[in-house]
């Protein structure tokens, strides 16, 4: 397994997102609530990610707590965007209650379930 590198991608008290390298893909680490007041730091951070790499993107949701219709925009339009550039954006361990959202909202798809993982953002229990 490959040690990932973690950076913080913003400054809002701690449930920022985190990025890492795992391998060929960046990984976008999300935790806590992502609601209209996240979702400004969260195109911030995919935009930047998307600039300065060229790999697939993967955004953990294995800490969401609570996940609304506007984030659920921001990744549909992040997922084109990528595509665009031939690449991909796919969500993983998403929480219990981030899981029943995307089935609600039809786009579980966006889902990868062969991605397996136990790391865990520094500083997160």
């Amino acid at each position: 397994m490959v040690s990932p590198s973690w950076t913080r991608a913003g400054s809002s008290g701690g449930l920022d997102p985190f990025v890492s390298r795992e391998g060929e893909r960046s990984v976008v680490w999300l935790a806590g609530e992502q609601d209209l007041a996240t979702v400004p730091l969260l195109i911030r951070t995919l935009a930047e990610v998307t600039a300065r790499d060229h790999a697939d993107l993967v955004v953990d949701l294995g800490e969401v707590s609570f996940v609304d219709a506007r984030t659920l925009g921001v990744l549909i339009r992040g997922r084109r965007v990528l595509r665009d550039l031939s690449r991909d954006l796919t969500l993983r361990a998403p929480s219990r209650f981030a899981r029943r959202v995307l089935e609600l909202c039809g786009v579980a798809d966006l889902l990868d379930p062969l991605v397996d993982h136990d790391q865990r953002p520094p500083g997160r229990p």
